[in-house]
């Protein structure tokens, strides 16, 4: 039966993407609650730029900039998911 033919293909197609699928949507989960409390803590330090030298906070802003950075690449796992996910609709629907 096709229909039963369709299913096994989508499970084995399932099976093939979820550690794939798994590891991106962890990993951003990880580096996300790290980079908070980098860049929380170093937004915080800013905060107080009496106290700290033009050095200190040039050393704080490229900390924050690079946060940023990283936040916008690792928010692309999730696309690579969504993108997987949609793939395989997509291509169902093509076939």
């Amino acid at each position: 039966m096709q229909i039963d033919d369709d299913l096994k293909r989508d499970i084995i197609e399932y099976r093939r993407l979820k550690p794939l699928i798994d590891l991106c949507l962890n990993l951003n989960h990880d580096i996300n609650n790290q980079l908070a409390g980098i860049l929380g803590n170093a937004e915080f330090i800013l905060t107080d730029k009496t106290k700290l030298t033009a050095e200190q906070r040039s050393g704080l802003e490229q900390i924050i900039e690079c946060g940023e950075q990283i936040q916008i690449r690792v928010s692309k796992l999730s696309e690579t998911k969504a993108t997987l996910t949609h793939d395989k609709k997509h291509q169902k629907t093509t076939e």
